[in-house]
């Protein structure tokens, strides 16, 4: 089997240029959180051409939905590759391994599991946040909430800057710096609700105490 020494030596291939921004800047959205990763298939060992997108979410109608809205970058889901995961109650799907997924596999892993890619702040738009909230995202009293657990501190500054410079809102951290309170949330909200699936639109919704 491949050293890991050996393997983080492989070349970081440059990013397409005919992606598809709109499409890539939503599925950022789901790599910085729990709700897509780029797995290296069974035989990756001997073909690392075998890297593949699993899209995870405990809600069959918005997977269904995101393999058909991800279908604009070239990737192919198989119906044969939805399995459900019994300990969390989600489901996920594996699209079929792709150039591009082993592309864009070696941007998210260039320094480390979990580490924001050099071209984040490129692609990133509202269509970027509208998929990280439709993951994570909820009304908190008067306040809208984003989870950002999984970035390290320079990552949630660096959020927090484009947010600011390419979406003109204001945001801070709260609850220990895990969640990302963003400033005027009714308008972000009205933002955002166009790009939502309809089964996530609870998440725009302020709940009644």
């Amino acid at each position: 089997m491949e050293s890991l020494q050996h393997r983080s030596v492989r070349p970081i291939l440059d990013m397409p240029e005919d992606i598809d921004v709109k499409t890539y800047s939503s599925l950022m959205g789901l790599l910085a959180t729990s709700g897509a990763s780029l797995q290296l298939g069974y035989q990756w060992h001997w073909d690392f051409e075998t890297v593949y997108l699993r899209l995870s979410h405990t809600n069959w109608d918005f997977l269904d939905w995101m393999s058909t809205f991800f279908q604009a970058l070239g990737l192919k889901f198989d119906g044969q590759l939805y399995h459900e995961l019994t300990l969390s109650n989600s489901i996920q799907i594996g699209c079929k391994p792709s150039k591009l997924c082993y592309i864009l596999w070696g941007h998210w892993n260039q320094y480390g599991i979990h580490v924001l890619p050099v071209h984040f702040p490129q692609y990133f738009s509202i269509h970027t946040l509208a998929f990280w909230a439709m993951r994570n995202g909820q009304w908190n009293g008067n306040t809208f909430l984003i989870q950002v657990s999984m970035l390290n501190n320079g990552e949630k500054e660096l959020l927090m800057s484009l947010i600011k410079e390419k979406l003109q809102y204001e945001s801070r951290l709260t609850m220990k710096g895990n969640k990302l309170a963003i400033s005027n949330p009714a308008k972000l909200v009205e933002e955002l609700r166009p790009l939502f699936h309809e089964s996530q639109l609870h998440r725009l919704t302020k709940k009644v105490r």
